[in-house]
């Protein structure tokens, strides 16, 4: 269904029984990624939990309108939680959508029950060391065009795609790269490479939450694959030393996408986390 939203019309998914505790998902991949993914993450969980999900403005489905800012996406969610009726909400985000999990928990902390975040960090990225990494691969990148991406410089629906393209191998844990379920996926994806550039240009830079973890008080799993290249597993150490209530959970041979290479061990935990803190 489409809902508008704060002036802005968004796709939204409302599964799973409608009295259940909800999870509402925030996606990361600004311009990139949108709620399909966290469908299919969640998915085994809805015969228990209320599963929410939805394209951020200026992603997927949803109009590009308005100013993608981590404050308007933060103040998106709220704005649709409240309604959809959904009192106090399970967050749940994963890379740069832990992000805005981790915004939305320090916005909006009356409406939150819990924290899930999955490979992701409480600082923005830093490119250099992104950029080392990449080079250690050995992997034939278009470094021009690896900058434009990472400093949100990209000049077109095409150039934001190349940009993504020749660093998805990175991506996989020990499962490994596979070229053709990645062009399948790379195809599917809806790209707004200008939600993409503010992100990246804007809302990245000197973004810094660590000295605030602490107000959070309510349980927050961290779901890290010890293998990912893009948000090293020091990250999810770092912010469970920082959290007052957190438990992580390391995924031994998993990269950047735990939720997706071992999707049974995924749910289990979350299942677990869920029922150990009363929800």
């Amino acid at each position: 269904m489409y809902l508008t939203i704060n002036g802005c019309k968004h796709y939204v998914e409302d599964q799973g029984p409608k009295d259940a505790t909800a999870i509402l998902t925030l996606h990361g991949g600004g311009g990139m990624g949108d709620s399909r993914a966290k469908r299919r993450a969640y998915a085994a969980i809805t015969d228990t939990y209320r599963l929410i999900t939805f394209d951020a403005r200026g992603c997927g489905l949803s109009e590009e309108v308005g100013t993608p800012s981590y404050e308007q996406w933060a103040a998106d969610a709220e704005a649709l939680r409240k309604e959809l009726g959904l009192g106090k909400v399970v967050v749940a985000g994963g890379s740069s959508g832990g992000f805005l999990a981790l915004e939305y928990a320090l916005r909006y902390p009356d409406s939150v029950a819990a924290v899930i975040l999955r490979d992701t960090c409480a600082h923005s990225v830093d490119n250099d060391e992104l950029e080392r990494r990449a080079r250690a691969s050995g992997l034939p990148i278009d470094w021009d065009c690896f900058d434009r991406y990472w400093t949100g410089r990209t000049l077109n629906k095409e150039d934001f795609a190349q940009g993504f393209w020749q660093i998805m191998p990175l991506y996989p844990g020990k499962s490994g790269w596979d070229p053709v379920k990645g062009r399948q996926s790379w195809e599917g994806i809806m790209w707004h490479y200008k939600t993409h550039n503010y992100t990246v240009s804007t809302n990245f830079p000197g973004w810094d939450v660590r000295p605030r973890l602490k107000e959070i008080k309510a349980p927050v799993l961290i779901v890290h694959g010890k293998l990912d290249w893009v948000v090293p597993v020091e990250r999810g150490y770092e912010m469970t030393r920082l959290l007052p209530n957190a438990r992580l959970e390391l995924f031994e041979e998993c990269g950047h996408g735990p939720h997706n290479e071992d999707n049974p061990r995924f749910i289990a935990t979350v299942r677990d986390f869920l029922k150990t803190n009363g929800l």
